[in-house]
């Protein structure tokens, strides 16, 4: 069975509820707000099964959703901080950290035509979460054409 894949995010988007540089998150990445949904093509997909997705995240406070043609992506968007101390053991500070994550997508989720949904976490307060994702990409198996596998892979871009 023959693997192709989709470049969904080629650009950094940086999710929340400000487009300050409150947790030094990178401030050249397009602010998107609390949540957006990106379109996406997987031709030929074989929707009975698994998928990839991969992608690169930073500073993510809590676990953020995720969600694929309106299924939960299990794991979502994970922390991406790290804690430090200092010596003086009541200084603590945290800092952003690019996380590469693999997730798997379950068989009947993925379509010819999908939409992925992220949404920014509630810190509690009012205050949502603010962090940045890049280089979303799945990775997904294609249906036999005609009693032979489908064509060479394909590089499919989305707009994001």
């Amino acid at each position: 069975m023959a693997l192709d894949f989709t470049v969904v995010i080629t650009v950094r988007q940086r999710f929340g509820d400000t487009d300050a540089d409150d947790v030094g998150l990178e401030t050249e990445a397009p602010f998107v707000g609390s949540d957006k949904q990106f379109a996406f093509r997987c031709p030929n997909v074989d929707p009975r099964k698994q998928a990839i997705l991969l992608f690169q995240c930073m500073g993510a406070n809590v676990q953020q959703g995720l969600e694929i043609n309106g299924q939960q992506i299990f794991g979502g968007i994970p922390s991406a901080i790290e804690i430090a101390t200092l010596p003086d053991p009541a200084m603590v500070f945290f800092r952003a950290q690019w996380n590469g994550n693999v997730m798997l997508i379950h068989p009947g989720v993925l379509q010819e035509n999908n939409v992925l949904r992220i949404r920014a976490g509630d810190l509690g307060g009012g205050n949502i979460d603010d962090f940045i994702i890049d280089n979303l990409v799945v990775i997904f198996k294609t249906r036999s054409i005609g009693g032979t596998v489908g064509k060479e892979p394909s590089v499919t871009l989305s707009q994001g």
